[in-house]
């Protein structure tokens, strides 16, 4: 195979395509892609929130009655964008499927908190804009006055990115032990995590709260930690 520097020549032989997904593109280039993917998607986000504001945003074309811009919405986008992000991530172009394994756990763990703080902020801006369509103390309007509030959205936000990404990742190497952990733990991404955060972001701030979801984000981070380093393991071994 011919010397190709930039990665710009597809591998031809077994021990190319196995050379190619172990090095993948340049560390720092993966992370910006993570970060700018979950950055677009929280101005996407954003639009369809400023669209329910304004009245704009209906369940079908038809229908009398618009999606209002209350805590569940805001729940239900929150989850969503870190449901999406690692499955935007997926690339079929490349050897890899989008997901390096070489420091795959440092890249996803390090984007998980920078997607995270962004999500964070958006979240927010979001709450400011709320007009009186949520309780004055629930978690969501007090969460830029109240470090209770505001770590129990962050931790939410944490929950959804790694369980997420660690089901994605497992979803790209797949085996029939991964198929059967993972499937079961996206749905409860999507269906539990939304249903608990709507919870969350209507109730009142609470330390309980808090530390269940912030558990629930270790845990996550922990997972998605140990199946990328155990993906990079048997690929350098193998």
């Amino acid at each position: 195979m011919a010397h190709d520097p930039h990665g710009r020549i597809a591998p031809r032989t077994a021990e190319d395509l196995r050379r190619a997904e172990l090095v993948g593109p340049p560390w720092w280039a993966d992370q910006r892609r993570a970060v700018g993917a979950g950055a677009g998607a929280a101005l996407l986000f954003t639009g369809l929130f400023l669209l329910a504001r304004a009245g704009w945003l209906r369940h079908r074309s038809t229908s009398d009655y618009p999606i209002e811009a209350d805590p569940t919405l805001v729940a239900i986008l929150a989850v969503t964008l870190g449901v999406m992000w690692p499955i935007v991530l997926v690339s079929t172009s490349r050897p890899d499927q989008g997901f390096r394994v070489r420091g795959l756990a440092a890249l996803l763990a390090l984007a998980v908190l920078v997607v995270g703080a962004i999500d964070l902020v958006t979240i927010g801006v979001w709450s400011l804009l709320m007009d009186g369509r949520a309780p004055t103390a629930s978690t969501l309007l007090t969460m830029t006055s109240d470090p209770v509030a505001l770590l129990t959205v962050g931790a939410i936000i944490v929950t959804t990115h790694a369980w997420s990404a660690a089901c994605v990742v497992g979803f790209v190497r797949l085996t029939p032990l991964r198929l059967v952990l993972a499937l079961p733990t996206f749905l409860a991404v999507i269906g539990l995590g939304s249903w608990r955060a709507i919870a969350a972001f209507e109730q009142p701030p609470s330390p309980i709260t808090l530390l269940a979801w912030s558990l629930i984000a270790l845990l996550g981070l922990l997972s998605l930690a140990v199946l990328a380093l155990v993906d990079e393991h048997r690929s350098t071994r193998g």
